[in-house]
């Protein structure tokens, strides 16, 4: 084999692992699909932050998920905006701190377009941003959400 072949091969090599890589650096850490028939499950506040990895697959709480009141960024932007499913399957989510100063969109998702936001509890959350702001959803575009409550203070 030629020296140049040989050189090509590695390259490409090099080239596969580093894709595999980056696609693996967005990989969800729990269990599930992502799928309406096989959500991703999330146990922990790590899984929760994943969500902002893909933006559009479908999600489920599979325990009550306390944050600590640890700095939390709003899932889903105006450019970017959540378009998936979250069923809280009646678990959760708890002190939830949302502190943005005057930056827009805020709230457990930001900004959610055609999403489908159900059966989640949001309790004791701090909460506070520019314009469009709400404890579970800062600007909802379409979508639907049924079963949904939340508990806390401005």
């Amino acid at each position: 084999m030629r020296r140049s072949a040989r050189i090509f091969i590695v390259m490409l090599a090099i080239m596969v692992t580093q894709f595999a890589i980056y696609c693996n650096a967005f990989a969800f850490t729990g269990n599930g699909q992502g799928t309406p028939e096989s959500p991703y499950l999330i146990s922990n506040l790590q899984q929760l932050n994943e969500i902002r990895n893909n933006l559009t697959a479908s999600y489920q709480l599979a325990n009550d998920i306390d944050t600590n009141n640890g700095a939390f960024i709003p899932i889903g932007t105006s450019t970017a905006p959540f378009k998936g499913n979250f069923d809280g399957a009646g678990y959760k989510i708890k002190n939830l701190s949302v502190l943005r100063g005057t930056v827009d969109y805020v709230g457990l998702f930001g900004y959610t377009n055609g999403a489908t936001i159900k059966n989640v509890q949001v309790e004791n959350i701090a909460i506070s941003g520019g314009l469009y702001v709400g404890g579970l959803i800062g600007y909802m575009q379409g979508g639907t959400t049924e079963g949904c409550s939340v508990v806390g203070t401005g």
